[in-house]
């Protein structure tokens, strides 16, 4: 895969009682997951444990036998800070990241907010000399996603393009062993 998608499962925890929040975050990453689908961007969801033992190879964050160039972040409050630490060290490495929405402000060890997530998000995102904005980006959603794809283009390339009236058909590239396998769906 291409794009690694952050499945915000320590924000689900710490705001499990916020029902408005949690149903605002499912329709925010709803919206993404349709927008990287129909746009035909190869990504895996990934969660906290996978990220947090991922290894880092040139400017790629490898899972397993899978290697990611972009992670995103989902718009979350609250994460891990052994999460971010990750993110942190992929963006050092020269990896990309696109946070959704929101920057994290508070962390599940420590509570909501918690200063040491500003310390470490805050550098990624800034825009100045100590700051690594060209590797971090954070962008706003609407129901097209449009921003996240945007963001995607100016990175790399889907890795199927189809012309057409092709908007209801989804896929999603796989290689195994030495072929690359296309499972494609259609919605219409």
């Amino acid at each position: 895969g291409q794009i690694a998608f952050l499945l915000p499962v320590a924000d689900v925890w710490a705001n499990s009682q916020n029902r408005e929040y949690l149903d605002d975050l499912t329709r925010k990453v709803h919206w993404a997951n349709d927008a990287l689908l129909r746009s035909h961007y190869d990504f895996d969801y990934v969660d906290d444990d996978a990220l947090q033992h991922a290894s880092i190879q040139d400017h790629d964050l490898v899972i397993g036998k899978n290697q990611y160039k972009v992670l995103v972040l989902p718009p979350m409050r609250v994460a891990s800070l052994a999460t971010l630490r990750k993110a942190e060290e992929f963006s050092r490495a020269g990896g990309k990241i696109i946070a959704l929405d929101r920057l994290p402000e508070g962390s599940m060890e420590n509570g909501d907010p918690d200063p040491e997530v500003a310390a470490l998000v805050r550098p990624l995102f800034e825009d100045s000399p100590g700051g690594r904005a060209g590797q971090a980006r954070l962008v706003y959603l609407d129901q097209t996603a449009g921003s996240l794809i945007q963001a995607l283009t100016a990175e790399f390339h889907p890795s199927v393009r189809l012309v057409g009236d092709a908007d209801q058909v989804y896929s999603q590239p796989r290689t195994i062993g030495d072929s690359d396998v296309f499972f494609l769906t259609n919605e219409a």
